[in-house]
């Protein structure tokens, strides 16, 4: 029983893991456009693997937070492997520090347009805002993946990679289904 990983919130992350959430394949896409390579790539893994789309029991993917279309795109690819048998679960970046047992701290990224979305928690609230980048005075904080607006030092990308096993059969034993974050509505994203 292998797991098929995807996360569009930056560029591609596709990954493949065994039955006990060890990886076979991951690799980061930085500049690529998912929707003109995603389905050929997971093909390939697959065939490297020895595998085909029947042996994928489970997909894991990250659901926010992140840009609008980027996240289409993994959502999209989970309905049709969802409609064919496969269990979908899905979690956001911020959820990785709590995952893995960090008790309080700050989680933030780039949210576009010289913005920052920022996740604040401890073991009783947490709190989530969009602020200016120029407002933030940020220290000792987590985020997805490296960015040159926002320095960070533990990145969830990194987390999901080092502690796949507990992150997965986390997920997978508290069936997470996270709904898609996206950093702005619909309304405030496309002006409507």
């Amino acid at each position: 029983m292998s797991s098929l990983f995807l996360d569009t919130t930056k560029g591609v992350t596709l990954g493949l893991l065994d039955k006990d959430f060890k990886w076979l394949f991951y690799e980061f896409f930085e500049n690529a456009k998912g929707s003109s390579f995603l389905h050929f790539k997971i093909n390939s893994i697959l065939e490297t693997n020895s595998l085909d789309l029947a042996d994928i029991k489970n997909v894991f993917y990250v659901s926010g937070p992140g840009s609008y279309t980027g996240m289409r795109l993994s959502e999209g690819l989970k309905q049709v492997l969802e409609w064919s048998g496969k269990k979908c679960y899905s979690f956001y970046h911020f959820d990785i520090p709590k995952i893995v047992g960090i008790k309080s701290g700050t989680w933030a990224c780039d949210a576009f347009k010289n913005e920052a979305f920022v996740y604040t928690w401890d073991e009783k609230t947490e709190k989530k805002t969009l602020d200016l980048l120029s407002d933030l005075n940020l220290s000792d904080v987590y985020t997805s993946f490296e960015s040159e607006k926002l320095k960070a030092n533990t990145f969830t990308s990194k987390m999901i990679f080092n502690e796949s096993q507990k992150v997965f059969k986390y997920i997978k034993e508290h069936k997470l289904k996270k709904e898609l974050y996206y950093f702005r509505t619909l309304e405030q994203e496309f002006g409507r």
